[in-house]
């Protein structure tokens, strides 16, 4: 039981994972009635429920005390480190769609990013309008169904290890809206009447860890200049010494 729970919260929000649960202890119970093995289908139900609840009550408190971490370009550590800048795209507002979430069609040519201030190499990096790029190293830390990696090359630079262009595959809606602090696009706003009701900017940015769904790394819904890591992936990068970042904790 156990081990299955601990399946299904990979997968799942707590409330799905009970509700698949249940599904279960009816069909087990129907399987335990056709076979003369119990005498009544909620007895069944009952007492699978019942036998499960300390292993709820354990993955529930895992999944509450993991902690969630917006991730920062550090622009002053390591010292001396380079910063990166613009990218040859084609067209002056194609970044946005890096900036999205979903695997994105890769421009038919090589990319290359500009170096805004001369430095040395690190492994993580926030370019022009916060796009991620990372080495291969820091790449090969990131679960492929996350993230999308794109080859890019640095102008001017030549170096051993390959770099990327990251997209995210997933956003999340999880903000705690009763612990953060934040401002709204109003309706018919001058500049972007099309955002409406969507985030403007965060002053304080809490998430609901219950609604993360045991995600690693993601953008905030409708709000994808932020990107959260999971405390698991800060770690890893942290044990593999990954420069060029920083954390700020947002649960």
């Amino acid at each position: 039981a156990k081990k299955y729970i601990r399946f299904l919260g990979e997968q799942m929000d707590h409330v799905t994972m009970f509700a698949y649960l249940k599904n279960d202890a009816i069909e087990w119970a129907f399987y335990n009635q056709k076979t003369k093995k119990i005498k009544t289908e909620q007895i069944a139900k009952t007492s699978i429920i019942k036998a499960c609840d300390p292993y709820f009550k354990w993955f529930e408190s895992k999944r509450i005390n993991m902690d969630y971490y917006r991730i920062l370009n550090d622009l002053d550590t390591p010292a001396g480190r380079w910063l990166l800048g613009n990218i040859n795209f084609d067209d002056e507002w194609e970044f946005w769609k890096y900036l999205g979430v979903g695997k994105v069609e890769v421009p038919n040519k090589e990319l290359f990013v500009s170096v805004r201030e001369e430095g040395f190499p690190i492994d993580f990096n926030m370019a022009d309008f916060e796009l991620l790029i990372v080495n291969e190293k820091t790449a090969n830390l990131f679960s492929k169904e996350e993230v999308q990696l794109i080859p890019i090359k640095i102008k001017g630079y030549t170096t051993k290890n390959p770099y990327f262009l990251v997209t995210l595959i997933n956003e999340l809606d999880c903000v705690d809206e009763e612990k953060s602090v934040f401002d709204k696009w109003e309706p018919n706003n001058d500049v972007r009447p099309d955002k409406a009701g969507q985030y403007k900017t965060f002053y304080k940015l809490v998430v609901d860890t219950n609604r993360c769904n045991g995600l690693d790394i993601f953008r905030i819904k409708d709000y994808h200049s932020i990107i959260v890591v999971s405390d698991k992936l800060k770690s890893v990068f942290e044990k593999n010494n990954i420069s060029g970042i920083k954390y700020k904790k947002v649960t």
